[in-house]
Parts: structure tokens; C-alpha cells; sequence
């Protein structure tokens, strides 16, 4: 019931689900940043597992500030990236049991664990293409000028006079 009181309140107050989408699409930035350090880094993890408490409440922070004030262009780039991680966590859960995601928790808990397979970064390759063809998908539908502020028709007034046309 939480669940579905929050989901109504983030439907029916705009600025609240503009902040939640950010917010989420900074936490995912957020992990990236962790996984890449692991990958790229020169270490393997932060040192605390505060460290990435902070790494991810300020990159969430800031892109649900962003999400605010550059509404079209990071909603987009926000639901594509969010829908391109659940699309390849489902995927990585039908497939090989989220072993992939485990590895990224593991990154964000900092623990050690097993190096994975080819397989797995296979299905994490997924990600960019969902992501990709989520904007692509999002700003030729959008393209028009048709935008979520104006999802509701105007409304459509009578005159006094019943030989004057109606207002378009």
C-alpha cells in the first residue's frame, strides 16, 4: 500500500516524479561510477562502504536538481537509462541468475567477488543498446513538440450567444 500511495503521489504531483526520476537515474549513474572504478581504476573499491553511501546520495542528489531544471532533455535521458537497467536486470535474471547483478551489488556493498564470465558482460552489453534505442524511441516520439505538460486537451468554453461559434 506504501508502494502504491507513493506511485500516486509521484503521478499526481509533477515536480515530486521529476525529482524521483532524477534521483534515480543519478543512483545509476551513481553505480556506474562504482563499477568503473572497479574496472578502470587503479584500486578495486572505495575503502568504506560509506564512500559509496556518498558516491550515490550525491550523484542522485544532484541529477534529481538537474531533473528539475532541464525537464525534457534528462527526463528522457533519465527513463532511458533506467529502462535500459531494468531491461538488462531482467534479462541477466532470466538468464543466468543475477550473477551480474550480485557483482554490482557486490561494488556498491564493497566486497569482494569472483571475477565473472564473458557471458555476463554480454548480457550487461545489453544496457547501452536499451538505453540508445530508448532515446532514439523517446525523441522521435516527441519530436512534434508534444510534451508531458501538455497531456490534457484545453477546454473547450461556451459563449452567451448561441449563434457564435464555440471557442477552438
Amino acid at each position: 500500500s506504501a508502494g502504491v500511495l507513493f506511485g500516486l503521489i509521484t503521478l499526481l504531483v509533477q515536480y515530486v516524479g521529476l525529482f524521483m526520476l532524477g534521483f534515480h537515474g543519478g543512483l545509476i549513474l551513481g553505480i556506474i561510477i562504482l563499477c568503473s572504478i572497479e574496472i578502470f581504476g587503479s584500486q578495486s573499491s572505495p575503502d568504506s562502504p560509506w564512500i559509496s553511501v556518498g558516491i550515490l546520495l550525491l550523484s542522485g542528489l544532484v541529477m534529481s536538481l538537474c531533473n528539475l531544471y532541464f525537464q525534457r532533455v534528462l527526463t528522457i535521458f533519465n527513463a532511458a537509462l533506467y529502462g535500459g537497467a531494468v531491461i538488462t536486470t531482467s534479462l541477466d535474471y532470466f538468464v543466468e541468475h543475477s550473477v551480474m547483478l550480485k557483482w554490482v551489488w557486490d561494488r556498491v556493498c564493497v566486497r569482494d567477488s569472483p571475477p565473472i564470465c564473458w557471458f555476463s558482460w554480454a548480457i550487461a552489453a545489453t544496457w547501452p543498446f536499451a538505453f540508445i534505442l530508448g532515446i532514439v524511441l523517446q525523441v522521435w516520439l516527441t519530436k512534434d513538440g508534444i510534451y508531458h505538460e501538455e497531456q490534457f486537451p484545453p477546454i473547450k468554453r461556451r459563449r452567451a450567444n448561441k449563434n457564435e461559434t464555440r471557442e477552438e
